[in-house]
């Protein structure tokens, strides 16, 4: 097992990074200069989903007996983690909102001055979406693949797919 420093920085911080996210996806554009829409209001719903669906790999981390013990998460399983929370963070920067008026520019359109439209955050706020959930999907399937791999007899081999050399 190859456990590094960002694995023990990644295994404390997806139990925290999760929170700090969901509220910076819905309510932290805010705090980086952009106005609040509706999606602070559907975020108190859609927030406590999404805070569910992150914890679903760091709760299943723990099954995994070679991780639980050093306290640090399997190098695959580290980086992806950090691409999901940089999508996450990107998503937060340009997630489109709707007012009672005009659109809200995001976060970013609101940085460059316009230079990033609002149709261009949108498209880029839905490529780090599709990004965010691959990702997502990605954490959860190398925790399984953790969990069986550290439940494997010591000294049995892989299983093997037949016609694979």
């Amino acid at each position: 097992m190859i456990f590094s420093v960002a694995g023990r920085v990644a295994f404390i911080l997806q139990w925290i990074v999760p929170v700090v996210l969901t509220f910076f996806l819905f309510w932290g554009r805010a705090f980086v200069g952009a106005e609040l829409g509706w999606l602070a209001v559907v975020g108190v719903v859609y927030g406590a989903l999404l805070l569910i669906a992150l914890y679903i790999a760091p709760v299943l981390t723990v099954f995994d007996r070679d991780v639980r013990p050093v306290a640090s998460t399997r190098s695959s399983y580290t980086a992806v983690s950090w691409m999901l929370w940089l999508a996450l963070v990107l998503m937060g920067l340009t997630v489109p909102d709707q007012a009672d008026g005009p659109p809200v520019p995001a976060a970013l359109t609101v940085w460059t001055g316009g230079g990033v439209s609002i149709e261009m955050a949108s498209f880029i706020f839905t490529l780090a979406s599709i990004f965010a959930l691959i990702m997502w999907v990605a954490t959860i399937a190398l925790a399984i693949i953790g969990i069986v791999r550290s439940r494997r007899p010591t000294g049995m081999p892989a299983p093997r797919v037949q016609g694979a050399s």
